[in-house]
C-alpha cells in the first residue's frame, strides 16, 4: 500500500531496537522467496530499504564509499543500463545508455541518457550498495543509493548489453571500509498530513489507455526529493495488475508502475499550447507529471 510505503521510515523509529542484522537478513530472504520486491520487504520488516539491503552486506551486498558523483561518472562505461527512479505512488524504469555526466543548475547532477534525463540532487544522497540478487530471470546487479530516511533516491541496474566486468570493477574500486551488515545513522522522515481525497477514479487509466490508442507520444517525469528522472515514449501496453490498485505501462525498455488506486486528483498546469498534467496522490503529493512530447 502507498500510504504504508511513505510511512515505512517512521515506522522505524518506533521500534524499541534496531533488528538484528541476522534476523532481519532472513526475513528479507523469507520476502524475496514469496516473490517481494525489496522495498515491499522492507515495508514488512518495518525498518528503511536500506536497514534491510545492509543486512545483507557480504552476502551478495557490498556497501559503497562516499564519492556518488564519481560513481555516476562512470555509468557511460557501463554500456546499457536500466535506471530506475520512484516515489510512493509511480515507478518509472528506463533503459538506455548513459551518453553524459555532467554538473547542472543548485549543485545538481545531470546523467543525459539515450532515453532519459536523470537529475540527481547529490546533497540528498547519504548511502549506497552495490547488489548481486537471484532474481526470477536470473541474476539480478544493481547500483543503489539511499537518502538519509534510508529511502531510495535512485537506482541502476544491468542489463544484458551492460558491461559486467566493468560494473565489478568499479565496485571494487568504490568498496567501503566498513562492511559490516548493519546501517546506523538512518533518520526516519515523517510522513505529509492526509489533505482532503478528491474524486479521480479511472482518470488515470483513461489517460494510459487513450494515450497508447493515439500512440502519441509522451513525456513523464517520475520524481521523489533526491531524484527526477524524464523519459518520452509512445505508449504500447497498458495493463491492470492483480495486485490491487496498481495500472503499469509494460513497453519495451520502459516500465512504468502507478498506484491508480492513491491518485486523488490530477493538476493541469498550462504550457504554451499544451499542458502539464501533474497526478497528486492522496497526501498531495506528485506522482507523476505528464507532457506532450513537444513540451
Amino acid at each position: 500500500h502507498a500510504r504504508r510505503e511513505k510511512a515505512g521510515g517512521a515506522q522505524a523509529a518506533h521500534m524499541s531496537a534496531p533488528a538484528a542484522a541476522q534476523d532481519l537478513y532472513a526475513a528479507w530472504e523469507a520476502a524475496r522467496a514469496r516473490g517481494l520486491n525489496n522495498r515491499a520487504a522492507a515495508i514488512e520488516a518495518c525498518v528503511p530499504e536500506a536497514q534491510l539491503i545492509a543486512s545483507g552486506c557480504g552476502r551478495g551486498v557490498t556497501r559503497l564509499a562516499g564519492d556518488f558523483a564519481a560513481l555516476l561518472a562512470a555509468l557511460p562505461a557501463l554500456g546499457e543500463i536500466k535506471s530506475v527512479v520512484r516515489n510512493a505512488c509511480a515507478v518509472q524504469e528506463r533503459t538506455g545508455r548513459v551518453e553524459t555526466v555532467h554538473a547542472g543548475a543548485g549543485g545538481e547532477t545531470v546523467v543525459r541518457g539515450d532515453t532519459f534525463v536523470l537529475t540527481a540532487a547529490l546533497a540528498a544522497w547519504s548511502r549506497a550498495f552495490a547488489l548481486t540478487e537471484q532474481g526470477k530471470y536470473g541474476v539480478k546487479r544493481s547500483l543503489q543509493w539511499f537518502t538519509r530516511a534510508g529511502v531510495s533516491a535512485g537506482k541502476i541496474f544491468l542489463t544484458a548489453g551492460s558491461d559486467a566486468a566493468r560494473y565489478e570493477a568499479l565496485v571494487a574500486r568504490h568498496a567501503a571500509a566498513d562492511q559490516q551488515a548493519r546501517e546506523a545513522g538512518i533518520e526516519p522522515e515523517a510522513s505529509p498530513a492526509p489533505s482532503a481525497r478528491a474524486a479521480a477514479a479511472g482518470w488515470l487509466a483513461g489517460f494510459l489507455f487513450e494515450a497508447s490508442r493515439l500512440r502519441v507520444q509522451v513525456e513523464v517525469t517520475v520524481a521523489n526529493p533526491a531524484a527526477s528522472q524524464v523519459t518520452r515514449k509512445a505508449f504500447e501496453r497498458v495493463k491492470r495488475s492483480t495486485r490491487g490498485g496498481w495500472i503499469n505501462v509494460l513497453d519495451e525498455g520502459l516500465d512504468l508502475h502507478l498506484h491508480e488506486a492513491q491518485i486523488a486528483r490530477v493538476s493541469v498546469t498550462p504550457e504554451g499550447e499544451g499542458a502539464a498534467l501533474h497526478w497528486l496522490d492522496d497526501d498531495a503529493q506528485v506522482a507523476l507529471t505528464t507532457r506532450g512530447a513537444a513540451h
